[in-house]
């Protein structure tokens, strides 16, 4: 009857839970937690590797010389030393630091405490070279560029001195020599890295070899030892207007000695996609610190509280494309997640209901030749709405209050552009046939200068609390990322960058009678 399945090989069966913390609060689980701690803990490690140990113990009895599978990984990626694990469970390390290994870092010391514990049997790493990129994208700004040839050879050299014989990279390398060096290094670490380092720039950029060596070890070299490139650290600390003159003058001269193919395309590859990423991050930075007493004095501010008229009568088909806007005001969106005045872009927020249905139109005033469509859900350019009965006003605003029930069932739904359908989400489970047959209309439409999508959504759809009626009160909170300009705008900024699912901060509009 389960809806999960376990990954099933001819000698491995993978156990590994959805990217998820596990928080189990049955009477048999919830002894076994542990503190919370960082993203990578041993909270849920005693259930986890408890479960993973039933498992294997009883393949030994039915699949002889079958072995079990699973990462140390989020909140069970801590070793369970009061364990006795079984013979054939084999582990995957999750490590997150970049660059020279730290062996007192967290993630190193409970790698160490696995090859302890399972000597032999530490099957895979795990490294993450989408971060501080993807992180910062979700929070809204652009990180400083991570290079790590360097820490590559070097942590290359631990793992092959510990015998780890496979990797898994999630995401993507910021230049051609990282992809190259974590290849290079897994074939041979124990090379003279200053040398092939060389060599490759040598071959690969020919007569703007020096300039490009120079940019690119300036610019691996200034991130090197910061643990956290958060937006303030990445340009104030690391990439300073000093560094970034100094780097512009070496891409320059790399620019004027690629005069030919290949090595021409190659620096211009850096120029228009790491160089230019760089110059957005600086120059959205730049931009919000100019606005640091307005952000202050918006944050004392309560969010927004509004009425969404009522329609003499409702429109043809019941489709919020039909409804005559002319009439009613919008709410303008022009401030990001964390509450910065947008640079780039801003939209207009429509609302009405007739009674019985609520009718949205939402438009984008952007490039859309600039938008990004994911075929995933919650990702690539998108509007995410949130809903809800509940005003959540005095409860926490992390996740954890979520979990520990301090806030009321929320609903969400998500549009991407050109979408027929929408995205549809909720965090009550019990609730997920109910939403997924919710009466739900979407048109999406894209002009020259923006992109308008309209949505219908029945009075009855909007909460699992039941239906909504004139005259009560409703929540929602309307947030849309763009990569291309690095503004992530909210109708009520959550002040938090990376907490969409900050409902407490959902804006309230009264239903007129």
């Amino acid at each position: 009857g389960t809806t999960h399945r376990a990954n099933v090989g001819e000698d491995f069966y993978g156990l590994e839970p959805r990217d998820t913390d596990v928080r189990c609060s049955c009477p048999t689980c919830k002894p076994l937690l542990g503190p919370r701690g960082d993203f990578n803990s041993g909270e849920a490690s005693q259930i986890v590797w408890g479960f993973a140990d039933h498992v294997a113990r009883a393949l030994q009895e039915t699949h002889p010389g079958t072995s079990v599978g699973l990462l140390a990984y989020g909140n069970h990626a801590g070793c369970p030393t009061q364990l006795d694990l079984a013979p054939n469970i084999y582990v995957g390390m999750a490590i997150f630091p970049r660059g020279i290994p730290d062996l007192e870092q967290s993630d190193f010391r409970m790698y160490k405490e696995w090859l302890a514990k399972l000597p032999g049997r530490m099957s895979s790493i795990w490294l993450y070279p989408c971060f501080p990129r993807e992180r910062a994208g979700i929070q809204g700004y652009t990180a400083f560029p991570k290079l790590e040839p360097r820490g590559l050879n070097a942590q290359m050299r631990l793992f092959a001195q510990d015998k780890v014989r496979c990797f898994m990279f999630c995401g993507a390398y910021d230049t051609v020599l990282d992809y190259w060096c974590s290849l290079k290094f897994q074939d041979n670490p124990f090379v003279d890295v200053e040398a092939t380092i060389a060599d490759f720039y040598r071959r690969y950029y020919g007569p703007a070899a020096e300039p490009m060596q120079k940019l690119l070890d300036g610019i691996e070299a200034a991130s090197a030892g910061v643990p956290a490139l958060d937006e303030q650290v990445s340009w104030d600390v690391v990439g300073t207007d000093e560094r970034l003159a100094a780097w512009q003058q070496l891409l320059d001269e790399a620019v004027a000695l690629a005069q030919e193919d290949p090595e021409k395309k190659r620096v211009l590859n850096i120029r228009d996609t790491l160089w230019a990423e760089m110059l957005k991050g600086k120059k959205i930075w730049t931009h919000r610190k100019r606005y640091r007493g307005d952000v202050e004095a918006f944050r004392q501010l309560p969010p927004l509280e509004a009425t969404i008229v009522k329609l003499t009568t409702g429109p043809a088909d019941d489709d919020a494309a039909n409804v005559d806007w002319k009439g009613v005001t919008p709410f303008k969106i022009t401030r990001t997640m964390s509450g910065y005045p947008a640079m780039e872009r801003w939209a207009d927020l429509y609302m009405a209901h007739d009674g019985r249905r609520l009718y949205i139109r939402l438009t984008d005033h952007i490039d859309v030749k600039r938008l990004k469509v994911s075929d995933g859900a919650w990702w690539g350019d998108r509007w995410e709405v949130f809903l809800s009965r509940q005003s959540n006003r005095a409860a926490g605003q992390t996740l954890a209050d979520r979990d520990r029930g301090e806030w009321g069932p929320y609903r969400q739904v998500g549009v991407r552009p050109g979408a027929l359908l929408c995205d549809l989400w909720t965090f009550v489970k019990d609730d997920w046939d109910g939403w997924s047959k919710a009466d739900l209309k979407l048109r999406n439409v894209q002009g020259a200068e923006a992109w308008t999508f309209f949505l219908t959504l029945s009075l009855d759809s909007l909460s699992s609390a039941g239906p909504v009626l004139p005259g009560q009160k409703v929540y929602f909170n309307f947030i849309g990322p763009n990569e291309a300009s690095g503004d992530t705008i909210a109708l009520s900024p959550t002040l938090d960058p990376g907490s969409y699912h900050n409902v407490p901060r959902l804006a309230g509009f009264l239903l007129q009678e």
